[in-house]
Parts: C-alpha cells; sequence; structure tokens
C-alpha cells in the first residue's frame, strides 16, 4: 500500500510540474519590430537608435545614428529585437530605425519611430535609403 500512495505522490509531482512548465510564456516579452508593405529584398537586420531627427539628410544620418539601443537579425519578419543577447528590448518612445536588405547592399532609415513596451510597425514607403537622402 505505501508503494502505492509513493507512485501516486511521485505522478502528482511530476504532473504538477509538467502543468507548470507548459503554463510558462515563451513568447518574447516587447522588442518585436515589422515592416509592412513591399521592400526592395529581404530585410536581414535592424538596428535601432537612441537619437532621432525630424528633417533627415545626409550632413545628420550620423547624428541619427547614436546612442545604439538594440540589434535584430532574421530572415523572416518581424524582428526579435534584443538590447544584447537574450535581453528583451522594452523601451517606450521615439527612436531612428536603420534596416539592412540583402539584395540592395545599403540601409534604408525612418526616424521618429513610436515604440511601445518594445515594438513598432512601419511601412515600407515610409523608409527612405540613406544614399537617397538630400545633402541638407
Amino acid at each position: 500500500m505505501k508503494n502505492v500512495i509513493k507512485t501516486f505522490g511521485i505522478i502528482a509531482v511530476v504532473a504538477i510540474i509538467g502543468f507548470s512548465l507548459a503554463a510558462c510564456d515563451t513568447s518574447p516579452s516587447g522588442g518585436l519590430f515589422n515592416i509592412t508593405g513591399d521592400l526592395p529584398g529581404t530585410p536581414t537586420r535592424v538596428i535601432v537608435y537612441n537619437n532621432f531627427e525630424e528633417e533627415l539628410t545626409l550632413s545628420n544620418v550620423n547624428r541619427a545614428m547614436r546612442g545604439l539601443q538594440a540589434t535584430g537579425r532574421s530572415s523572416s519578419l518581424p524582428f526579435i529585437l534584443e538590447v544584447v543577447s537574450g535581453v528583451p528590448f522594452t523601451q517606450t518612445g521615439r527612436f531612428t530605425v536603420v534596416v539592412s536588405i540583402n539584395n540592395d547592399y545599403s540601409s534604408w532609415i525612418k526616424t521618429n519611430v513610436q515604440f511601445t513596451n518594445g515594438s513598432a510597425t512601419v511601412r515600407a514607403t515610409d523608409l527612405k535609403r540613406i544614399l537617397d537622402l538630400p545633402r541638407e
């Protein structure tokens, strides 16, 4: 009889542990960046910077690209943004975003992107190719 009770006790503990693990949320908590619409290729990397400029020109693009906040690499959308490996980006505010496109060999930029809890979505048409920015 003791063995039967002991066996049921072990089964109960295993069941509790199993249900606890099944209930854990494994989805990322923040840190998602999505692009809607058609791009000239597949986005392969996104970088989020702390600064943003209202009027972006070639002369102030370097100023906009200061204060690295998060990065993400992917072959599909959305990007999972991380501050460092395994630490999700969860900031709220306006940031500059630079997206690398694999077959375009250039970077596309969007300033003044509103993030909420580390997540944001932009339209592909809102991204500007850095090389096409006005000089002043």
